[in-house]
């Protein structure tokens, strides 16, 4: 991963996505993701950084971002946090895919937004659409009756 300096302030990460967006925002918010605390550590200058992330397009990383945050809030309870994370996910009619968080956070490796996105994608879908929307091959993915869906979703809960 290329890495530039940024003139941004002092403890501050920049953040650039795929369509050339940038995103200031605190160290210890991005130190929430592994792959950018493993970046962060690598460099090796003291000098504020700008990572690029070609993958990710601006508005899918603003809300990746705003999921750190909100996580990052030490004086927000677990149970806040919880029924944030509810309407955090409830994308529908939004301008980014609840699929792409998902794809970004697995890139970014931030395992608590890869859990929740994951779950709300899944939810109440059977195995053939689970396998569509993952984009795997199901022509041997056995059918499974409706006790066995069932048993299965309630394994996933």
């Amino acid at each position: 991963m290329e890495i530039i300096t940024s003139t941004a302030p002092p403890g501050t990460i920049t953040l650039k996505s795929s369509d050339e967006q940038f995103f200031g925002i605190e160290r210890s918010i991005a130190l929430q993701s592994k792959t950018l605390e493993q970046t962060i550590a690598n460099n090796q200058t003291d000098q504020n950084i700008v990572i690029p992330l070609r993958t990710i397009k601006g508005s899918v990383l603003a809300k990746v971002i705003e999921y750190l945050y909100k996580h990052g809030e030490a004086e927000t309870s677990d149970e806040d946090k919880k029924n944030w994370d509810e309407q955090f996910v409830n994308l529908d009619g939004s301008d980014t895919p609840l699929f792409d968080v998902l794809r970004a956070a697995n890139f970014l490796k931030i395992q608590g937004l890869v859990d929740l996105a994951y779950k709300k994608v899944i939810k109440g879908k059977t195995a053939v659409e689970i396998c569509r929307i993952f984009g795997f091959q199901t022509q041997n993915i056995p059918i499974y009756s409706d006790e066995e869906e069932e048993e299965v979703r309630r394994c996933l809960q």
